[in-house]
């Protein structure tokens, strides 16, 4: 059985993991408040609460509102910055996405870096978008799995996962929550 929940984390995470990024948002369009509704956020994301957008506000509901992608490299000096996400965060640069199904909105994603980060490319953009695709598309299960401390880093160690490792030595869990999807697998930390 497909978790939703588990699902938009996943997308939300291969988006990260594909642009080299270390944070990310997912939101949903709710036609009927005309808002993006923030879902699944990671990283420097997940520590502030994601906001609800209008179209054309942010990154997030510019490329909700175009139906296409771009790339932000200078967001602190871009029009449609979010104020309280300027005040909230370190974000320097920004990609987003539309999530489109047959020409309806269904949402959009958003993976961004800050100032001691690398300025995003055509190539950043160009991954995500057929990746997301892809994963919709598969519908393989996404399973979560409970694995204890040093196989989770021995795991994440052997794949040159150093962020999640140190992340994972901060920690005192003795067991990690990931999910998995194919031959994929992640950490996941939070109410799923």
């Amino acid at each position: 059985e497909l978790d939703l929940h588990l699902l938009l984390d996943l997308i939300t995470r291969r988006a990260v993991d594909l642009s080299g990024a270390m944070s990310g948002a997912l939101r949903l369009w709710d036609e009927r408040q005309q808002l993006l509704v923030p879902v699944s956020s990671i990283g420097q994301e997940a520590e502030h609460p994601a906001l609800p957008l209008r179209l054309g506000e942010g990154v997030a509901g510019t490329v909700a509102e175009r139906r296409s992608g771009m790339i932000v490299n200078d967001y602190r000096s871009f029009p449609n910055a979010t104020p309280l996400l300027l005040e909230r965060t370190r974000r320097v640069a920004v990609l987003g996405e539309p999530l489109l199904c047959r020409d309806r909105l269904i949402g959009s994603i958003t993976v961004s870096r800050t100032q001691d980060e690398a300025p995003f490319t055509e190539e950043d953009l160009q991954r995500i978008e057929p990746k997301m695709k892809e994963i919709v598309a598969a519908r393989i299960e996404v399973h979560r799995r409970e694995i204890p401390r040093e196989e989770a880093i021995r795991y994440f160690s052997d794949r040159g996962e150093t962020y999640k490792v140190e992340l994972m030595r901060d920690l005192t869990d003795e067991v990690f929550s990931c999910f998995q999807q194919g031959d994929f697998m992640d950490l996941c930390r939070g109410p799923h």
